[in-house]
């Protein structure tokens, strides 16, 4: 079995790009930094010229129509637009991707916003099968700004200050956490989830978005406590929450999770990956699980194929607290070494959707490839359902383990050399991966 064979055909998303990116560009002014692609969309905050600055934002759903290129545009004039509006992100899923509607509603949306001026920084299209009834879509917009504080703001104390933003959702995870009643760890998961995203352009978190999609609001009491305390915790500041109730679109009790992200760097600080040589060495950072993705292949492997119940034990553990272990949050470690090694942490990538092999690419220059030494310690838990789906370890067409899954890795490091040893003395846990060497036909190789 296959992610395809799953019911999410990552091809699909994949033929996309091309498109998505030449929209997005189309929107793209002189202050946007940063291309598509990398795991973080970037904007000159100088420009602006407000003193004492903070991040404000809106998150935004709108009836969805047949004239997807007509509702593209819907969504996103449903902003208020004026001068301090800075970006924009859309979160598209549903249970079976249509590429000719994604398009048009692509479309749509950067056009209304090259007519408004306001860049397209960021997406995410998410095939979630099991989460919506047939034929159903999810299409939420994260609209961010800036404000003016009365006091000193983090944004204020930067020089050349850069506001970095991403945009996703937990996945079909939630599956889990709803049938065992235990949702919680979610909020958790997309927090994490996001701040690691942005600190791969070294960006450290301020404020975050929320959207939850549900069939009942009832199923959801308290979700609103749960993100702000998760907040509080993480030093991020929930900009805006919204909880929607949409029995005609989820499936029975199913509930969607999508959280937005803005932070901020210096410019001269950020991570680009442009700067990887050949001879530059790859540490990792482990994961404690799944994380959040591959949950659907997972699911099925598990427990339609494997015969597996959310009881059963996996030592001190059972299966369910295994595929729900929260997200690790790898910022403050990122920021942490970032600071002591400057320019010679080159590239971070955070393993998410698309495995291992997908996020290390994003961040390669095209003239390299990765070669990876396969000897790490792959948790148990990736062992047991590659082998209850009987699942290829590598099917670059129809996604095996090492295209569905981080495999036990959560994050890539890309350094120079001769800071190998000094990165490993600052993470304890770290561990070799591989080195970066002239491109090859693949730009990721295990040896």
């Amino acid at each position: 079995m296959t992610y395809k064979d799953a019911g999410v055909d990552i091809s699909n998303a994949e033929s996309l790009k091309e498109h998505i990116n030449t929209c997005t560009l189309s929107t793209h002014n002189k202050d946007v930094l940063i291309k598509p692609g990398l795991f973080g969309g970037a904007i000159r905050l100088n420009t602006y010229g407000i003193k004492n600055a903070v991040f404000s934002g809106r998150i935004i759903k709108s009836n969805i129509e047949n004239d997807f290129f007509s509702f593209g545009k819907k969504l996103a004039s449903a902003i208020q637009f004026d001068e301090n509006n800075i970006a924009f992100l859309d979160y598209i899923s549903t249970d079976r991707l249509e590429i000719s509607r994604i398009k048009d509603l692509i479309s749509g949306i950067s056009e209304e916003l090259k007519q408004s001026g306001i860049p397209l920084i960021g997406g995410e299209t998410a095939e979630m099968p099991g989460i919506f009834k047939t034929g159903k879509w999810e299409i939420v917009g994260a609209s961010f700004s800036l404000e003016k504080s009365q006091d000193d703001s983090v944004i204020s104390s930067y020089k050349k200050p850069v506001g970095v933003f991403s945009i996703d959702g937990v996945g079909t995870k939630t599956m889990i956490g709803v049938a065992v009643k235990s949702i919680s760890g979610l909020v958790e998961d997309i927090i994490s989830h996001s701040k690691n995203d942005i600190v791969c352009q070294g960006a450290r978190a301020l404020g975050m978005l929320f959207y939850i999609g549900c069939f009942d609001k009832s199923s959801v009491q308290g979700i609103e406590n749960v993100i702000r305390e998760c907040c509080s915790n993480h030093k991020v500041s929930p900009l805006d929450i919204l909880i929607y109730e949409d029995k005609e679109c989820y499936a029975n009790n199913q509930i969607d999770i999508c959280g937005s992200v803005a932070g901020i760097v210096e410019e001269d600080e950020i991570i680009m990956g442009k700067d990887i040589n050949c001879g530059d060495i790859a540490v990792a950072l482990p994961s404690n699980g799944l994380h959040t993705n591959g949950y659907s292949l997972a699911r099925k492997a598990l427990f339609e194929m494997g015969g597996f119940s959310y009881e059963d034990r996996v030592g001190d553990d059972t299966i369910a607290e295994l595929l729900l272990r929260p997200h690790i949050d790898y910022s403050e470690e990122i920021l942490k070494i970032r600071k002591i090694l400057g320019r010679e942490l080159k590239g971070v990538a955070h393993i998410t959707g698309g495995g291992l092999i997908g996020n290390i690419q994003r961040i390669l220059p095209e003239e390299v490839s990765l070669e990876i030494n396969k000897k790490w310690r792959v948790p148990e838990i990736f062992e047991i359902i590659r082998k209850a789906g009987n699942i290829p370890l590598h099917d670059p067409i129809n996604k095996g383990m090492y295209e569905s899954f981080n495999m036990g890795i959560g994050i890539v490091m890309i350094v120079s050399e001769k800071e190998v040893e000094r990165l490993m003395n600052l993470c304890k846990n770290a561990f070799l991966l591989g080195k970066i060497v002239k491109r090859k036909k693949e730009r990721v190789i295990f040896i």
